[in-house]
């Protein structure tokens, strides 16, 4: 050791004690240990709360050594008698007593070696042997230390979270016991020690009302990395953060939070639903996360998905362009989940137009409808009556009656279906598109179909007059009733004289009829498989002339888009229909 520290130090020499200040640092680096070992020595003595010469020295001493040791850069090298001083601090009383607010002699001490030791937070070494010693000192009760060594360890948290992760459960008690400055350390230890903050997530949670604003936020950030994380473990807290949705410099980071709980918990947040509403309507830029949680409780059941989908039609037509994205998403979801609330033309809705209000406004209609179609479900449906046909004076049996019956109930059936399909051909969202050629070969299918159906009903008729009923042949699987409300009132007002029979006095045999029918039909079905045939045919050649010449159009298109002037130069031609044509010719190529 130094001959000038052995003096002071061995002798508690207070008048030499300020000539240490004017040797070099690098002439006392050698034994500064060794002075921080006699130091505790003293400061160990039962003497040493009484005596204030000795507090005087060991004062000035310890200002020497930390000064050097921070302009020598020894701090790995005196590490462990430093932490050793530092650590005998916590044997002795550092809380003032009484109406003393003076801190101790060692409270002090413990004060001075603290910043010399913390400030090297980067330095491994260092803190492998201070962290645990620093939680200690966050136990002892001293306000003003421990806010010191929040700081520190916050510093300490940023570049070394792995020493303070063990130490979790300390640092969070020293929270709750009133050091929120540690707040600031949780979010980093979170990931390593989940479980030992998930214990304490209630109690850390309800003092939000009690911090500060920059301790709310160290708390809002642990919060949210435990909704990214584990979002069920919010759940039972879900009434204290719709609580809290009331501060402005909270709510959207709150609102944030709920969103990550409605898609693990959807059922903890159903009756704070209109509290949700009511902040949207308060803040628009809130209504995408409001909108987020709707269809998250949506998911839970067709009644849940129906409010939801109210809510959110209704903000599709009033709400700005920059939300209508996320509420067409999140309508989708819903309505992929349950199609039958749109009676299964959602995407014909989402495919009919651009505009974001006529959208609204059918999905609207379909939810009315929908809605209207659940209260009828319960009420008893009347039955409809089947007329049943007399059979024939001159003998067609139970055989005879058993087939026209029989046909009455298809026809009966086929009328049903033909309803149908004109009310669906009525409904806005059912509409569909033909191409020419689709027309002209449904058209041609059409009048196949007719035709049989046309025989069928005159061999019902004929049946009233006693023909045998075993001649009616089953109606083909491909037939549709296109034709029938035409077809079949000509029949019934045609009288019995016209109806031409053979030479024997019996009817046309609707055998004949129903064969040439399926004949057309099945000359008309070969046409339109030849048809599709070269449609295919026509896409591939098309295929091969884009995929060969891919290169030429990938240039092409490069050009162009280099051609295109930005938006300030764009000049507004006409009306805003020019303009949007323009905008949608370039954006086709």
């Amino acid at each position: 050791m130094h001959q000038l520290f052995s003096q002071v130090l061995g002798q508690r020499d207070l008048s030499r004690a300020g000539d240490l200040f004017s040797l070099d640092d690098t002439e006392i680096e050698d034994c500064l240990s060794q002075a921080l070992d006699q130091i505790k020595a003293i400061s160990c003595s039962p003497d040493y709360l009484t005596n204030d010469n000795d507090q005087a020295v060991v004062e000035i001493c310890i200002t020497r050594i930390t000064t050097a040791i921070r302009e020598t850069s020894s701090i790995e090298r005196h590490s462990v008698a430093l932490v050793g001083l530092w650590e005998s601090c916590l044997e002795h009383n550092l809380t003032p007593q009484g109406e003393n607010t003076e801190d101790t002699p060692h409270a002090k001490i413990a004060s001075d070696i603290t910043s010399c030791i913390l400030q090297n937070y980067s330095c491994p070494s260092v803190m492998i042997l201070a962290v645990p010693v620093a939680v200690r000192f966050l136990q002892r009760g001293n306000r003003e230390l421990s806010r010191n060594m929040s700081s520190y360890l916050s510093l300490a948290a940023i570049a070394k979270a792995d020493l303070l992760a063990e130490h979790t459960e300390a640092i969070t008690l020293s929270v709750l016991g009133g050091n929120p400055m540690l707040l600031r350390v949780l979010p980093s230890v979170y990931p390593r020690q989940p479980d030992t903050i998930h214990r304490h997530l209630g109690n850390l949670t309800a003092m939000m009302p009690q911090l500060e604003s920059p301790e709310q936020q160290h708390l809002i950030r642990l919060i949210q990395i435990v909704a990214e994380q584990h979002p069920l473990m919010l759940s039972p807290q879900v009434p204290l953060l719709v609580g809290y949705l009331g501060e402005k410099s909270m709510t959207e980071a709150v609102l944030g939070v709920l969103v990550d709980v409605s898609q693990a918990s959807p059922s903890s947040l159903v009756s704070f639903l209109p509290v949700l509403r009511t902040v949207g309507q308060q803040c628009s830029a809130l209504l995408g996360h409001v909108a987020k949680i709707h269809s998250a409780v949506g998911i839970i059941s067709e009644a849940h998905a129906h409010s939801s989908l109210v809510f959110l039609v209704s903000l599709l037509g009033t709400m700005e362009h920059s939300l209508h994205h996320t509420l067409l998403l999140e309508i989708r979801a819903l309505t992929d989940r349950y199609p039958l609330l749109l009676g299964g033309c959602g995407k014909d809705i989402y495919r009919m137009s651009n505009s974001f209000t006529a959208i609204a406004k059918l999905l609207g209609r379909r939810l009315e409808e929908s809605a209207a179609t659940r209260c009828r479900v319960d009420e008893p449906s009347p039955s409809s009556p089947c007329a049943s046909l007399p059979g024939g004076e001159g003998g067609g049996g139970e055989k005879g009656r058993g087939s026209v019956q029989q046909l009455q109930v298809k026809f009966q059936t086929i009328e049903e279906k033909m309803g149908g399909e004109r009310v669906e051909e009525d409904s806005p969202v059912c509409l569909r598109r033909y191409s020419p050629s689709q027309a002209v070969r449904e058209e041609r299918s059409n009048r196949s179909k007719s035709l049989a159906l046309h025989a069928m009903h005159s061999h019902s008729i004929n049946s009233d007059s006693g023909e045998d009923g075993d001649a009616v042949e089953p109606i083909p699987d491909n037939i549709s009733p296109n034709t029938l409300p035409k077809q079949q009132p000509e029949n019934q007002k045609a009288p019995p004289s016209d109806r031409k029979r053979t030479s024997d006095g019996s009817s046309l045999p609707v055998t004949a009829a129903l064969d040439r029918a399926v004949r057309e039909a099945g000359r008309g079905d070969s046409k339109e498989k030849d048809e599709a045939k070269e449609e295919r045919d026509e896409a591939d050649r098309l295929f091969i002339h884009l995929r060969d010449n891919m290169e030429t159009i990938r240039d092409f298109c490069k050009d162009m888009v280099k051609q295109i002037p930005v938006p300030d130069q764009c000049v507004i031609e006409g009306n805003v229909i020019v303009f949007v044509s323009h905008y949608y010719s370039v954006s086709g190529l």
